[in-house]
Formats: structure tokens, C-alpha cells, sequence
């Protein structure tokens, strides 16, 4: 049972529950499958811990941007801040706006699939954004599900900090999934993708090491013949990113 306010509802009535969201007149908060919906105005109210599925950006190298074309960056950002806004929109997701370092962003998700889906259409669109600044925005993304600490509509928690070191790992344009959120990407990633393993890696300043894949969304071959490798499953990739710390089998580090 799923008690909401003085109201207890059934699993089987979450689904269509709906109350009204204190933050506002005639706002309506919608529960679906247990997650306060990515599409209202705000995410349900108060201090609970849920399973959610989460998507983080940042841009990579973007203080240097910023020192060496100002003007050229804060343009740059306003159309980066519309689409990134538009496309987890367009993907049934939700904009945490409070979250980030000014030039990266956190989003909800009700279900891995559209986290994914989401993920891949807005590196597509990014690298066909024709940006004003001498060297186009690469963004770094990570995909992540975990126990997160919901209060007043901002997130915390252990599988927040995870995701934001994985996502360390990244290089601009590319997209990493943890352990967690790869278990759910593998069976229906999106069109055109393909999961990748990276292997094991230590993540600063947090004691158990992480699996990490790639999406791998940009296709190398000639267009029909990556189709059919993209239904194969993916291939153990030994070689980590360069600077990162890779674990052995038998727990070294290599």
C-alpha cells in the first residue's frame, strides 16, 4: 500500500493517483509506477528515499570556453539550457533545475528506457547544434538508477555522488551507464546503440569500485552493416579510458 497524505492507495491504483501539489493552486502531481511524474510542475513534496532512474550532464572543458569567449559562452549556454530542456521534456522527463555547477544538468526519468532514449537524442543534438563559441559544447553524459533521497524537490544521496564520479570517466560526447542502470538499458537500448563494457573502476573517495558501459550511439560503418551489429551483443572492451583506474579480475588495479 502507498499512503499518500491521509489517503492509503493500493499498488494497483497508483498508477492513476493523482492529489494536489501543495506548491501551488490547481498544480497535479501524478504518481506513476511509484515516481512522482517527471511532467508536473514539481516533484512530490517532503523527505522520502525511492528508486529512480536519473540522467547527469556537464560540458567538458567549459572554464576554458568561459575565460576565452565570455560573450560567445553565455549565448552558447542559453540555447544548450533550451535544449537540454526540451529534449528530457520531449522524453517525459524531469529538469531538477537546482542541480548542477551552472553548465550541466540533472534530470528524472520514470522508466531507464526513456533515461536512454533521452540521452542518446540529446548528444545527436548537440553535435548538430551549430554553437557560436570557435570550439563546439561536447557534453559528458552519465545514465544512473539507485536508492536517491528525495527532499523538496532536490535529490541526494550515495547513488548521486556514484553517478557524478562515473560520469568523470566520461569524455565529451560520450554517454557512460552504471552498473545499476545498465542492467536495465541492456535488453532494449535505444535504436542504433549499442552497450559497451568499460570494465570495473575505483571512484574517488568512495570505497566499493564501479562496472561501468558506454552507450555507444555514433555509428562507424558503413550504415547497413551497423544495424546488424548493433543486435549482437556487446563486447567486453579491456581497455579503459586514459587517466582511469582500471580493476583486474582479482581485484588489482591496472
Amino acid at each position: 500500500m502507498l499512503r499518500m497524505g491521509s489517503q492509503t492507495t493500493s499498488a494497483d491504483e497508483v498508477a492513476t493517483a493523482s492529489t494536489e501539489d501543495p506548491a501551488g493552486p490547481g498544480v497535479v502531481l501524478r504518481v506513476v509506477e511509484g515516481l512522482a511524474d517527471p511532467q508536473s510542475d514539481r516533484p512530490e513534496q517532503g523527505a522520502f528515499v525511492r528508486t529512480t532512474n536519473f540522467l547527469m550532464t556537464d560540458l567538458e572543458r567549459s572554464s576554458r570556453l568561459w575565460e576565452r569567449e565570455p560573450a560567445r559562452m553565455a549565448e552558447a549556454m542559453e540555447r544548450h539550457d533550451s535544449l537540454v530542456t526540451a529534449t528530457v521534456e520531449r522524453a517525459g522527463g524531469w529538469l531538477l533545475k537546482t542541480k548542477g555547477e551552472g553548465d550541466s544538468a540533472f534530470a528524472l526519468f520514470p522508466s531507464a528506457g526513456a533515461m536512454s532514449a533521452a540521452a542518446v537524442d540529446l548528444q545527436r543534438r548537440v553535435e548538430a547544434t551549430a554553437w557560436p563559441t570557435a570550439q563546439p559544447l561536447r557534453l559528458r553524459v552519465v545514465l544512473a538508477t539507485g536508492d536517491v533521497h528525495h527532499r523538496d524537490g532536490d535529490v541526494y544521496g550515495l547513488a548521486v555522488c556514484r553517478a557524478a564520479r562515473v560520469r568523470g570517466l566520461a569524455r565529451g560526447g560520450e554517454i557512460v551507464v552504471t552498473a545499476a542502470a545498465a542492467a536495465l538499458v541492456v535488453d532494449r537500448p535505444p535504436a542504433g546503440t549499442a552497450l559497451v563494457d568499460r570494465g570495473t573502476h575505483r571512484l574517488a573517495g568512495l570505497t566499493r569500485p564501479e562496472h561501468v558501459h558506454s552507450l555507444e550511439w555514433r555509428s562507424r560503418e558503413p550504415q547497413g552493416r551497423v544495424r546488424v551489429l548493433m543486435r549482437r551483443p556487446s563486447r567486453r572492451i579491456s581497455t579503459p579510458w586514459p587517466g582511469s583506474e582500471r580493476v583486474d579480475d582479482r581485484g588489482g588495479t591496472g
